[in-house]
């Protein structure tokens, strides 16, 4: 008998864990400017700040700790995007557009700004932002533990490797990788 009761218990939690994640997704997606159909999140933390400028097309899914950071900017996001574990997108005074079909890995950060640091009589949290915009086109391809910086075009169909950090723009259907990311081939 106790074993039939822990077995109900078993499952019952485990379907009631799915619609808590479930109704913890509706008002997020709701929150955003624009939201497409099939919106997942698999995770147990989402940040987003300032949800009325971002918007994320249909068919997106993050599989674990997202950072959508939309404060003084605008973050668009197309179709059929999928975001893993511990990504962070920031748009803080600029625009980062992401198109259709693009994977992001593990552990990448996106942002469209930089502190200012120039003048050394004041502290630096009280010189602001520098940003500009970010263009991730379709079809791209963003390796774990990546960074891409403010003013960066990612062409169609490139492949940014793991460990690298993007300060140029990428030619479309290029492999590039390193720090700073270069080109290393052409794809296909």
């Amino acid at each position: 008998m106790f074993s039939f009761f822990a077995r109900f218990l078993i499952k019952f939690s485990a379907k009631i864990s799915r619609l808590i994640n479930l109704i913890k997704v509706i008002p997020m997606a709701a929150s955003l400017d624009r939201c497409g159909s099939k919106f997942r999140v698999v995770a147990h933390k989402t940040t987003i700040t300032c949800p009325e400028n971002i918007r994320i097309g249909s068919n997106f899914c993050s599989t674990g700790e997202l950072y959508l950071y939309g404060n003084d900017g605008e973050i668009n996001i197309g179709d059929n995007c999928l975001i893993n574990n511990n990504v962070q997108i920031g748009s803080s005074g600029s625009k980062i557009t992401i198109g259709n079909n693009v994977l992001i890995a593990p552990n990448v950060v996106i942002r469209a700004a930089d502190h200012i640091y120039k003048d050394s009589k004041k502290l630096i949290v009280e010189q602001g932002h520098q940003g500009a915009q970010i263009v991730v086109e379709d079809d791209v391809w963003i390796c774990s533990n990546c960074v891409i910086t403010k003013g960066c075009n990612l062409g169609k169909g490139c492949v940014i490797a793991a460990g690298s950090v993007v300060t140029k723009s990428v030619k479309p259907y290029t492999l590039a990788g390193g720090v700073p990311a270069k080109e290393i081939r052409k794809r296909g």
